[in-house]
């Protein structure tokens, strides 16, 4: 569908809807498998520039053990929300403390957020086990549009 504005045509005045200012598909992925243990990594990050705005679409993370470890140790996967010039939070977290073959914590988030110029968005994985591997899937839905 397309829709036309006009300021000056006697149509209405006010701003577009988001979806008729230019939108773009924006989703960020982390996906690995046989990852081995390491300390909390950056996976990706995304900031909305300057001039646009954001909704956050669905988030989903899963861990599962690839491999048995030696010694188990936590397994995250997350993925936290920084307003421009706020306090980091955590919106979505995966956790796995078991040591089996195709153990996994799978969290979804349904969710549909406003993100303004300048929010940032971090995905990050750790595992404090001794040997082992690990998959994981960190994902995040964006839809940038003109502000």
């Amino acid at each position: 569908m397309v829709r036309m504005y006009s300021g000056g045509l006697g149509l209405s005045s006010k701003l577009l809807q988001w979806y008729d200012r230019s939108p773009g598909n924006k989703t960020q992925i982390y996906f690995a498998g046989g990852v081995g243990p390491h300390g909390e990594t950056q996976r990706w990050t995304y900031s909305v520039p300057a001039g646009k705005k954001a909704w956050l679409g669905p988030l989903f993370i899963e861990v599962m053990r690839a491999t048995a470890a030696t010694t188990v140790g936590a397994v995250v996967g997350d993925i936290r929300y920084t307003p421009q010039g706020g306090t980091t939070g955590r919106l979505l977290i995966a956790r796995l403390f078991t040591n089996s073959v195709n153990d996994n914590d799978r969290k979804e988030l349904p969710a549909f957020m406003l993100l303004q110029t300048g929010d940032t968005l971090t995905a990050y994985t750790a595992d404090g086990s001794t040997g082992g591997t690990m998959n994981y899937t960190v994902q995040a839905m964006i839809t940038e549009f003109n502000a």
